[in-house]
């Protein structure tokens, strides 16, 4: 009884043990199945697969390769079960299954090596084998596992194709374990080689992984920083062109008040002569040569000229617009570039999804608050109702990065963050409010 306890758990369990937090934890966050649901599938396959097992053992006369070919058989719906249950990522779940497939001959087999050579004269044999897989697993498999989750991370933050291709690394690996020795052979558990291989591979492959994630990793800093860069140079020219139209607009008033002169001796003749249509026509003149000054909707120089840039065009747009606001020109450590990055993602994001809009009255309400340390900026704005979420992450709908998370709003939440604050994003209705609060001084910390 006891062996066939044994012989159980190394069939049934220890297989899968560390293959379904493999299939299952990196991309535990973006499943589209309830935990619930999952949890009562693998239970009754983990049933089904003991109770097949006793099954087989009852009623056929089995040896170990017979064995070996059960466990594959019964393996194949664990390797297709994540595949349902995070359906949108079919290449991610190709790279975990060939992790899975390369782990599990390693930490079993090398258990079976230790009952062969380790515990050959001890009363359950197994016993050992068994042991000694549940301690490499112990080991080995967190270190695993929090690489892995880092390396999910980090590209679904962006979203890259790499995923096509890196999943034949670890089935390279797999390839090599199939070449050390043959699993349907119990002899092949007998060799030194055979235990030296499997644990070059393993180290093989957790450095292969974490060289992928590091470079990932690198790779989405890099996206940030050329995001922010991107932002900065906007902004510059943002107020270089604000420069430049309050030049003019010197100029022009200047000039205005050297004619003054004249346009008020024109204007005095007009109304001697009562003339008053002409009157009114050298009006009219007047009035459309005065210079557009731009609206001023905060004191801080910097955001204002993103509101005029990113607003300029809403009235020829029907954009209805409730801009109060009162940001001023000094905000603590928070400096207007940043404020711009915020802002200037908040009002474009605000624009493009007005003019999505083909029913419906489009608006951008802004309003901002100061308590305290604290500076919160919120804007809402209408739009048609259509979005997508995964995990939390509101995706674009922006044609480059149509079913991802755009480097928008990622930004603004880094922002905030850098400043002991938070983004909010919420929808109610076919209202979108996007909100962020910054601690202006140090020492401050963002309620939850």
């Amino acid at each position: 009884m006891i062996e066939l306890l044994l012989e159980l758990l190394n069939v049934t369990v220890i297989p899968y043990i560390a293959g379904i937090p493999i299939r299952l934890y990196p991309m535990w966050k973006t499943r589209d199945v309830k935990s619930r649901t999952i949890l009562i599938i693998y239970c009754c396959y983990m049933l089904s697969m003991c109770a097949g097992f006793l099954a087989v053992k009852t009623f056929w006369t089995v040896d170990f390769r017979s064995i070996q070919l059960y466990k594959a058989f019964m393996g194949l719906p664990s390797t297709i079960i994540p595949f349902w249950i995070f359906r949108d990522r079919v290449w991610q779940n190709v790279f975990l299954t060939a992790v899975s497939m390369m782990l599990a001959p390693l930490y079993v087999g090398i258990g079976m090596y230790a009952g062969v050579n380790w515990f050959a004269d001890a009363a359950y044999p197994l016993l050992g084998a068994n042991i000694v897989s549940l301690a490499i697993i112990a080991v080995m498999l967190p270190p695993l596992l929090f690489i892995l989750r880092r390396l999910h991370e980090n590209f679904d933050a962006r979203q890259t194709g790499i995923w096509r291709f890196i999943w034949i690394l670890p089935l390279s690996f797999f390839g090599l374990f199939m070449l050390t020795g043959n699993f349907l052979d119990p002899g092949a558990f007998k060799g030194n080689t055979f235990f030296i291989i499997r644990a070059l591979l393993y180290g093989a492959l957790l450095l292969t992984c974490y060289l992928l994630e590091t470079a990932m990793r690198q790779v989405s800093e890099n996206v940030t920083l050329k995001e922010n860069a991107r932002m900065t140079e906007r902004q510059l020219d943002l107020q270089r062109e604000q420069y430049e139209r309050l030049m003019g607009n010197v100029e022009s008033a200047k000039a205005m008040r050297h004619d003054i002169r004249h346009q008020l001796a024109v204007l005095k003749g007009f109304g001697a002569a009562g003339d008053l249509d002409g009157l009114n026509r050298y009006i009219d003149e007047l009035t459309g040569s005065l210079p557009v000054l731009e609206r001023l909707y905060c004191k801080n120089y910097a955001v204002n000229a993103v509101i005029n840039h990113h607003l300029s065009a809403a009235g020829s747009e029907d954009i209805r617009l409730d801009i109060k606001l009162d940001i001023p020109e000094k905000t603590g450590r928070v400096p207007g570039m940043d404020l711009c990055v915020v802002m200037g993602n908040f009002l474009e994001n605000a624009a493009e999804a007005c003019r999505r809009m083909e029913h419906g009255e489009k608006f951008i309400r802004a309003r901002s608050l100061i308590q305290g340390d604290y500076l919160t900026l919120t804007v809402e704005n209408s739009f048609d109702g259509l979005w997508n979420e995964r995990d939390g992450a509101y995706l674009s709908r922006k044609r480059e990065g149509a079913g991802s998370e755009g480097v928008g709003l990622p930004s603004v939440t880094t922002v905030c963050a850098k400043y002991d604050g938070r983004a909010v994003f919420a929808v109610n209705g076919n209202v979108w409010r996007s909100s962020a609060v910054m601690a202006m001084e140090n020492g401050s910390g963002a309620e939850e």
